[in-house]
């Protein structure tokens, strides 16, 4: 009876001391969200600039995180920017570019980096403001690294929105737009610790979607601007979780000496 009692007293003790930082906001990097919230963590990219490689079919651009959970960049990063960029993504098969004819191309690889920084002079609502140079690092750090995770041999599924003019031959018909989807697992930066869970599709730590309707110049779907989001499941500051480990593991060395 007395050691169920030790048990029960260093699991509420742990609990208690690590409920408060998990039931709250976090702040990893000037960064702030609630990973106890309904929707964790859901952070939506306003503005995204894609480049095509026209000789090697890699996709890659840049973009803006201009809101986490419903909140915008005033409240979840006061004073800062969240940008990422990302690259790698090579098409599977050979080179391959989106056209008329091809509805779908599967990639392979992929990086993304998304860094915390001062604000750079990126205006929202203009695609136009954000650039490779203010869109990395800029005096900040690597909040988050993310590598391509593969499920069925692709990280990214690329699809090709072809609008139809009505006539009875493609001649006429034009790229309306492309949309991307996969997955990603944490690798490194500050928040490492909060996005490593493997709690996503297939073990991943990140799914993402990405639209591109603004096709420049004349429909050429290489060098497209859009929006897009990144969902994930993440924990509180990895220290919570290691207060509620020694806990247990007090309970657990209690438990031995009474055998």
């Amino acid at each position: 009876m007395k050691l169920i009692k030790k048990l029960m007293a260093s699991a509420v003790l742990a609990a208690s001391v690590a409920a408060p930082a998990m039931a709250s906001n976090i702040n990893v990097g000037g960064v702030i969200w609630n990973p106890d919230a309904a929707i964790d963590f859901f952070a939506l990219a306003g503005m995204i600039h894609q480049d095509i490689n026209n000789t090697t079919g890699e996709v890659s651009g840049y973009g803006l995180i201009d809101a986490i959970n419903n909140n915008s960049t005033n409240i979840f990063c006061p004073g800062c920017e969240l940008t990422f960029q990302f690259s790698g993504f090579m098409p599977i098969g050979g080179v391959v570019l989106p056209s008329l004819s091809t509805t779908s191309i599967l990639y392979t690889g992929g990086i993304v980096n998304v860094y915390v920084h001062a604000p750079a002079g990126i205006i929202t609502g203009n695609v136009d403001s954000m650039t490779t140079a203010n869109t990395g690092l800029n005096g900040g750090a690597l909040w988050l690294q993310l590598a391509g995770h593969t499920l069925n041999g692709r990280t990214l599924k690329g699809d090709v929105t072809v609008d139809d003019q009505g006539t009875a031959t493609t001649a006429d018909d034009q790229i309306a737009g492309l949309t991307g989807t996969g997955l990603l697992d944490a690798i490194g930066g500050l928040a490492y610790g909060n996005f490593n869970t493997n709690t996503r599709a297939d073990g991943s730590d990140m799914s993402f979607f990405s639209s591109f309707t603004d096709l420049r110049p004349d429909n050429n779907p290489n060098n497209a601007n859009g929006n897009g989001n990144f969902k994930s499941n993440t924990i509180p500051e990895p220290g919570s979780l290691a207060l509620l480990g020694l806990g247990l593991l007090g309970a657990a060395v209690a438990r031995r000496r009474k055998a």
